[in-house]
């Protein structure tokens, strides 16, 4: 997803996004039942993060949280921490944009990315 992105598909495409957004959290939460069979549970922090950053339900924010909170000591690195910390960058900054100009639109993920120093391909790891 793109910085805009939101606001520029039509109610079915938003529709899609939400239920995409729910399998990734649905599929995270049955692996995360099984944790006893993954020893890094990293692989799934990318597309968390970005269902994170698309989400527009303060209950799934939450839970992905929660979860970045769950395997930050358990990834390569410290891309659990980091994403953990984008994540909540960009909510204070959905937040503020909501607040000021009653959208948050104009939030760009790859942003927040950049300004922490971070490249995408980490958190493929």
């Amino acid at each position: 997803m793109w910085a805009g992105q939101r606001g520029v598909i039509d109610q079915n495409s938003a529709m899609e996004v939400d239920a995409a957004i729910q399998a990734i959290i649905d599929e995270c939460s049955e692996i995360l039942g099984q944790r006893d069979l993954f020893l890094n549970l990293g692989f799934m922090a990318f597309p968390l993060f970005l269902a994170g950053f698309a989400s527009t339900q303060l209950t799934q924010k939450i839970w992905i949280l929660e979860f970045f909170a769950t395997i930050e000591d358990s990834t390569i690195g410290r891309n659990g921490h980091t994403m953990k910390d984008a994540l909540q960058i960009t909510y204070q900054r959905q937040n503020d944009a909501i607040m000021s100009i009653g959208h948050c639109l104009n939030v760009d993920w790859q942003q927040v990315l950049s300004e922490l120093g971070t490249s995408v391909a980490t958190f493929c790891l």
